[in-house]
């Protein structure tokens, strides 16, 4: 910025730079004595903002990732007219001249997320070299608060902060946290602290709340229930999350709370500790619960005596609770409900008890399901019937053996089956992921009617399921009109895709007509991926990738039309894309000279070894004769 930048301006009010790259002010910066408001962001050479302090009449000050900024000059404190500062991800901000933030009494929004965190406390009232927590005290008309405190045991300081803070971020310690709603605070309290007025206050009105740490445990976050978002975790103290002793049963527990999320709490053993009545809305606005490596909880909620409501509850996200045997009443959250993952809970036996649900019931809402590592689950829900999911677009289920069907009654075995007719509907589904089903055999699917069930299916991923030789007959096959993308790998005993039922597919009817995309992944027994004579129509596939596939003698018995065909890639390498069938056909033979060029080779060598052999022990006879 040249010394004269600032000469030929004289009424200027605003100010704002952007990404300039310059290292201080220009000393004709101080002729702007009209200057009412400076933006400064993305400055990152900026080093030096004193002569900041001779604009007398700037009422906002704000600057924004302006990294090269080590220090906040005393001569800031001389901005008495100053209502707005703001450093916001300023890393290098260390240092804050003791009395400058006391001095500006007209501030009502102070912004320091991101940057400075060397507050200190005032000892025996002497200022120390960096600013205190005491100095906020003289900021009367403070409006908006967001600050960041690196030493924790300042949470046990006394102050009186001004009543007119409606906007707030409090950190302390830890890293920034992404906060959407006015009223947020992080607590990481790695000990026992008490916490002082000013935290408390602050904590009854929150909206949101971030809590980290064994000295977690210390508050009663019955009287924390404004909280819109709660992220509980890493703390290996607490044991129940509220006493139901201490809440307000006008209001119940957290009767505005929409997310809540509970990570690696491995002592926490119940939610709420007592009884909750009926009709006192407690979790009534939850949409989203989020709970993870809980290893000592039994149960969510108890339904003998705790009348939650969870009729809002819109996702459901369950990883690593391995004592969690269901999560809650199938009646508490069904009809809403959109998402429902769980992963890796070892002792779950069924995803919702049952309290006196019978027959048919519906997910009218459920759009996810995913369900994986789960060694004990049987069925959704016991004594369950029918099972209807309308607008259910992806499924996904892995390494879950016991879960043979989604209802208790149907009679299926040791193996997967996907019923339908009267028993289990999906109407609307778009991806299916299956994976980690050893015992799974051919009739995984031969309940299926052939028309309608995958009518919408898009992609297809089956993986892991060591039994299955024949994915499906040409019968489903054929009426999988909208499948875009099929993955299949790692099924060792797999010998074709398609079945040989082609009588039930017209003679010029196309296969999978929307498929683009196929991968054929580690299937060692895989012979063609089908086996009719007739003609194959693969009209809009345009990529297709063969891995370890050693038997793979012909994509298909008969031929083959793939009109949009670009890329064919077998072991890595690129094909020609003018004939899927003879790409196949001659990598094949390929390998095949290879493995028999190989063997010879290898045959010769044992020869040769046998020779010298023979010779050696020839030579020693002669030497001994």
């Amino acid at each position: 910025m040249h010394d004269q930048f600032f000469e030929a301006i004289k009424e200027l009010n605003v100010l704002s730079l952007e990404y300039f790259s310059f290292r201080s002010f220009p000393q004709t910066m101080e002729l702007q004595k009209n200057l009412l408001t400076l933006n400064l962001k993305s400055c990152t050479d900026l080093e030096s903002i004193s002569i900041v302090g001779q604009l007398l009449n700037l009422q906002i000050l704000r600057c924004c990732r302006c990294h090269s900024i080590t220090e906040l000059p005393a001569e800031i404190g001389g901005l008495i007219h100053l209502r707005l500062l703001e450093f916001s991800y300023c890393h290098c901000l260390k240092r804050i001249a003791a009395g400058v933030i006391s001095s500006l009494v007209r501030l009502e929004e102070l912004k320091m997320i991101g940057s400075f965190k060397g507050w200190e406390a005032e000892k025996n009232g002497k200022e120390g070299r960096n600013a205190s927590l005491n100095e906020l005290q003289s900021l009367s008309n403070l409006t908006c608060l967001e600050i960041q405190i690196g030493d924790c045991t300042l949470a046990a300081e006394d102050i009186r902060l001004s009543s007119k803070i409606v906007k707030y971020d409090i950190i302390f310690m830890g890293v920034n946290f992404v906060n959407t709603l006015e009223k947020g605070m992080h607590l990481e309290l790695p000990r026992e602290i008490r916490l002082g007025n000013w935290i408390h206050i602050f904590l009854r009105s929150t909206e949101y709340l971030d809590l980290k740490g064994d000295g977690s445990n210390s508050l009663d976050l019955a009287q924390v229930q404004n909280i819109k978002t709660f992220h509980f975790h890493c703390c290996s103290t607490v044991k129940k999350l509220v006493s139901t002793k201490s809440i307000d049963r006008r209001f119940g527990v957290f009767p505005v709370l929409e997310s809540l999320t509970l990570e690696n709490l491995p002592n926490l053993e119940e939610i709420c500790d007592g009884p909750i009545q009926a009709g006192s809305n407690s979790f009534s606005n939850l949409k989203e619960l989020k709970i993870s490596f809980l290893s000592g909880i039994k149960y969510l909620w108890n339904s003998q005596n705790q009348n939650v409501s969870l009729s809002n509850l819109t996702s459901i996200d369950i990883w690593g609770c391995n004592k969690l045997r269901n999560l809650f009443p199938l009646k508490m959250a069904k009809d809403v409900l959109s998402q429902l993952e769980i992963l890796a809970c070892s002792m779950m036996e069924e995803v919702f008890s049952n309290d006196g649900e019978e027959g048919h019931i519906t997910f009218p809402k459920l759009k996810k399901l995913s369900l994986a590592s789960l060694p004990s689950l049987t069925n959704l829900c016991k004594g369950i019937e029918n099972i209807e999911f309308p607008v259910l677009t992806e499924m996904q289920i892995h390494r879950c053996p016991k879960l043979t069907s989604f209802v208790s009654s149907t009679d299926t075995g040791n193996c997967l089956h996907l019923s339908c007719n009267q028993k289990v509907t999906f109407g609307s589904l778009k991806k299916l992921v299956i994976g980690g089903y050893e015992n799974i055999s051919n009739l995984w699917c031969h309940q299926i009617p052939s028309t309608g069930f995958f009518y919408k299916l898009e992609r297809l991923d089956i993986n892991s399921c060591g039994s299955i030789r024949c994915l499906f007959p040409s019968s489903i096959a054929a009426n999988l009109v909208n499948l875009e993308r099929l993955d299949i790998w790692s099924c060792n005993e797999m010998v074709k895709v398609i079945g040989d039922d082609e009588e039930n597919v017209g003679e010029n009817s196309p296969i999978f007509p929307s498929l683009q995309f196929m991968e054929l992944d580690r299937l060692p027994n895989l012979v063609n991926f089908c086996g009719w004579r007739c003609a194959l129509q693969l009209p809009s596939l345009a990529d297709i990738v063969i891995w370890e596939c050693p038997r793979m003698e012909s994509f298909t018995m008969g031929s083959i039309t793939t009109p949009n065909l670009k890329s064919i890639k077998i072991d890595s390498e690129r094909k020609d894309v003018e004939d899927l069938n003879g790409a196949v056909q001659l990598y094949f033979r390929a390998k095949q000279r290879d493995q028999e060029s190989a063997q010879i080779e290898k045959e010769q060598e044992e020869s040769n070894k046998e020779v010298q052999e023979d010779g050696k022990h020839l030579k020693v006879e002669t030497e001994e004769e």
